[in-house]
């Protein structure tokens, strides 16, 4: 069997402290997120020692009760997590800022993405769109005031398409529509910097991670199959390599919390292995 990527090997993992003091803020609200929530702290405090993630909606609770509420009758409660962010924001001590979505596990430091920009956000292709696709569960901000400024505008921005289906995603890539995402641009006094998402928001299930990736992002299928939902998924009609791969990835994932939490999760090898292999495989020599 192919060793599963070690996250670890790069030698700044673990033992190297950031040396630009760095603040993480991440929006949990709900039950499903809890094990995504100790995940991601779990691979913090693995990366950063010393720093301690600010939850909002968990560690920090939302006061605003009309919020609240929405929160709870939403369908997709994720896309009201800029709030939550903007409080984070405040709250935040650091030079930089990385606001990750509950479900993200940090692999590895993201000090060499601290550059001359105030917004760090993620992009990636789309065979069927006219370009650039963004995905704003992973930016890494500077902590200054046209950042603050940006993000209230932000949050205003969101609250008002979310009732109609709207996105906090939708309402990040209205306020930056025309720009070339692959470059550095300047807008609302603010300069946003693309990153490719395969760094710093790696989300594809059915390929390997590679080495360059920092921050891995479970959405889709494999959230599905963590908080348990339905969902209409065929293994046997996936390519080998592929399933291989989602495999890989959540096996990653249950290295960060105890065994007994995670036991019942996982695609079992006779989904995708030949049974002449499945030996092999449980022997440890495939």
């Amino acid at each position: 069997m192919a060793n599963i990527q070690n996250p670890f090997n790069d030698q700044t993992s673990s033992s190297k402290k950031s040396e630009t003091k760095l603040d993480i803020v991440v929006a949990a609200f709900g039950n499903k997120v809890d094990l995504f929530l100790e995940a991601l702290k779990e691979s913090v405090r693995r990366v950063y020692p010393d720093v301690t993630p600010i939850v909002v909606g968990k560690d920090i609770p939302i006061e605003d009760v009309m919020l609240r509420e929405k929160m709870d009758s939403h369908p997709h409660p994720g896309s009201l997590k800029l709030p939550c962010w903007e409080m984070g924001l405040e709250k935040a001590k650091g030079e930089w800022v990385l606001f990750m979505d509950a479900d993200t596990l940090i692999l590895k430091p993201v000090d060499r993405y601290f550059g001359d920009y105030d917004i760090g956000f993620t992009y990636r292709h789309l065979s069927h769109a006219p370009q650039e696709w963004l995905n704003s569960g992973v930016m890494l901000c500077r902590n200054n005031q046209a950042v603050k400024d940006f993000f209230k505008m932000y949050k205003e921005k969101t609250m008002e398409i979310v009732d109609d289906g709207g996105t906090d995603q939708h309402a990040f890539m209205s306020l930056v529509e025309g720009e070339d995402y692959a470059k550095p641009f300047t807008k609302y006094g603010v300069r946003f910097k693309g990153f490719y998402v395969n760094e710093l928001n790696r989300a594809r299930h059915y390929e390997p991670w590679g080495d360059e990736c920092h921050i891995l992002h479970y959405k889709g299928p494999i959230y599905y199959l963590i908080i348990g939902k339905p969902f209409q998924h065929k293994w046997s009609d996936m390519r080998y390599k592929r399933l291989k791969c989602f495999y890989d990835k959540l096996e990653l994932w249950k290295r960060y919390l105890p065994r007994e939490k995670v036991k019942h999760l996982g695609v079992a090898p006779k989904h995708f292995i030949p049974v002449p292999l499945q030996k092999l495989f449980y022997k440890g020599k495939w």
